[in-house]
């Protein structure tokens, strides 16, 4: 076999540094890990420019927070990665501290883009949101998405988090508690198209709700389909309604063109189901199905001319669910 002794191997540390990293953008993130063991240059060189080079993907984060008496913040973190569960111990930091060390070093290494899980929980005063700011991207995509808050007196934190999750099918933010901040009255949220199921509930010092955040996410999401909302906001829901039925009233022949809806709202001691029947569909087109007023349920269905498959919403009214243990301190 022909062999030219003439012939050297290029060593590829001869290269310069921006195709170096040029290479190894195009690589897994396994290949990548395994060069720091090879030589201290692609050591040094792999932790300097880690933010450039793929890396392994976080699927499941479960992250949460305790404020206590003391000022300190009791924490907890677990993830699932790439087939490996890693659940830290919980521990206690200083609640001003603005870096949580055992926590980030994880976070820096992981593709935060496209999780499938994400648990965030926060009872008091709590660094969480500034600590995963700095590592999700805007348009990040969370399958899931589960937020729960309590007695937080920051909110500008949380709104950051929050205008960077894009692409969500689930979204689910209990017990907003902001002790009566003031939240912009036009205050919407970025999710586009995946979304399909919607759960937001207010604590009773929190206005967070609004007709333009309801009705965007409605218009930006055409397979929203179950809407829950336990909010003093109540402005909301016959523009809601409107706007289902013209998409309802859209039909292209298709099998799965006319969706049905599922809307949940607080239950009040005044609701007649008749009266909420007719405030919602005034013009008589649609027909009441499966009313249940000593169970402030009712459906509202009506075929389609082209298709005559049936167009349906339907509505509950319940009392929202409260967190258990929570107390809300600003109205205590």
């Amino acid at each position: 076999m022909y062999h030219n002794e003439n012939i050297m191997e290029f060593p590829i540390m001869a290269l310069p540094n921006e195709v170096i990293k040029l290479i190894l953008k195009n690589v897994d993130w396994r290949t990548i890990y395994n060069m720091r063991l090879v030589s201290k240059f692609f050591n040094s060189f792999v932790k300097s420019n880690l933010a450039s080079f793929p890396k392994p993907m976080m699927k499941i984060l479960n992250i949460s927070s305790f404020c206590n008496d003391n000022d300190t913040l009791r924490i907890y973190f677990s993830f699932f990665c790439e087939e490996k569960f890693i659940n830290l111990d919980s521990f206690s930091i200083s609640a001003n501290k603005n870096e949580v060390k055992e926590i980030e070093c994880y976070l820096e290494k992981m593709d935060l883009s496209d999780v499938e899980y994400a648990w965030i929980k926060t009872t008091g005063k709590t660094i969480i949101f500034d600590i995963l700011n700095r590592y999700f991207k805007t348009g990040t995509t969370i399958k899931s998405l589960y937020i729960e808050i309590n007695n937080n007196p920051v909110f500008e934190s949380f709104s950051t988090f929050i205008q960077k999750m894009k692409y969500i099918n689930l979204l689910h933010l209990t017990n907003l508690c902001f002790f009566n901040l003031k939240v912009p009255k036009n205050y919407t949220l970025p999710m586009v198209k995946n979304l399909c199921n919607l759960f937001i509930l207010e604590c009773q010092c929190t206005h967070f709700v609004n007709s333009n955040m309801i009705n965007n996410l409605f218009l930006n999401n055409s397979n929203l389909k179950e809407i829950k909302v336990y909010s003093k906001c109540n402005n909301f829901e016959i523009e809601l309604i409107k706007n289902i039925k013209n998409r309802q009233d859209l039909c292209d022949g298709q099998e799965d063109n006319h969706k049905q809806y599922h809307i949940y709202l607080p239950k009040r001691n005044d609701i007649t189901i008749n009266i909420e029947f007719q405030k919602y569909f005034p013009c008589r087109t649609y027909h009441m199905l499966d009313g249940i007023e000593n169970f402030c349920h009712f459906g509202a269905i009506k075929h389609c001319k082209n298709c005559s498959t049936p167009k349906a919403v339907y509505f509950r009214y319940i009392t929202p669910p409260k967190p258990i243990g929570i107390v809300c301190q600003y109205n205590n």
